[in-house]
């Protein structure tokens, strides 16, 4: 009596699948009315920053002769010369861009900080400290001028940066932000690693902070904004920080 093996199953051999043709999009009427709105919104929006540019480059002559026109007749590089020279833009340029950064970084810094001891702490007045800050969401920013005015001249600190960056280095806005977004990190996550040693600082640091990214990057466009123009629009051209001897 002999022994046979078994047969190995036979392969299975799939029928080739005829190729799958590309779906043609087709243009229908609704996609072409969405793109012409499109299109027009574009012109609208791009024209002015068109004649912006255009006009740059125009004599003051052309500028205000009628009817206007849209290409210049005779280009002119003065009005840059007269922009970066006689008006000084580029002191004025930097007054706003050095007041926005120390503003920004200021708001970043401190608002998490005030933001993660009211969600994350517990001390005597949190609440009341918590209420003060919904308060002067209410109270219009130009209300604080003349006092702000006040402080700084008795601080000494007229006619400096100080003077523009330490008032506003945290807003209400700020920390309210902060604030919320910290309630919805999970508190186990913080219990763990005050187990394992970390102290609140270092729990700030490498935990907290790097789960900030979108309030962080939130706080960020909406105080580099008005930083940006407060500069522009409490100084005047004669005042000493627009003077190019000061830095």
């Amino acid at each position: 009596m002999t022994l046979t093996s078994p047969a190995a199953p036979a392969a299975v051999v799939e029928a080739p699948q005829p190729p799958r043709r590309r779906r043609e999009k087709r243009v229908t009427p609704g996609r072409a009315l969405t793109y012409t709105v499109l299109v027009v919104g574009l012109i609208v929006w791009v024209l002015p920053f068109a004649w912006m540019l255009l006009g740059s480059v125009k004599t003051q002559r052309e500028i205000l002769q009628r009817p206007p026109t849209w290409w210049p007749q005779e280009f002119t590089w003065d009005n840059f010369g007269a922009w970066f020279g006689q008006l000084n833009f580029g002191q004025f340029f930097g007054n706003s861009i050095l007041v926005a950064l120390f503003t920004v970084a200021g708001n970043l810094v401190f608002c998490s900080m005030v933001g993660y001891a009211l969600a994350k702490m517990d001390f005597p007045g949190k609440k009341a400290l918590f209420l003060v800050v919904m308060v002067t969401l209410m109270v219009p920013g130009v209300v604080t001028f003349v006092p702000l005015f006040v402080m700084v001249s008795s601080l000494g600190l007229v006619d400096s940066y100080a003077a523009l960056i330490l008032p506003f280095v945290t807003t209400p806005l700020g920390v309210f932000l902060m604030r919320q977004f910290m309630l919805g990190i999970p508190d186990p996550l913080l219990e763990a690693a005050r187990i394992d040693g970390a102290g609140e600082l270092r729990i700030f640091a490498r935990i907290v902070m790097p789960l900030c990214g979108p309030p962080l990057a939130t706080l960020g466009i909406l105080t580099f904004l008005p930083a940006f123009r407060l500069p522009a629009a409490l100084l005047h051209p004669g005042h000493r920080l627009h003077r190019p001897e000061v830095r």
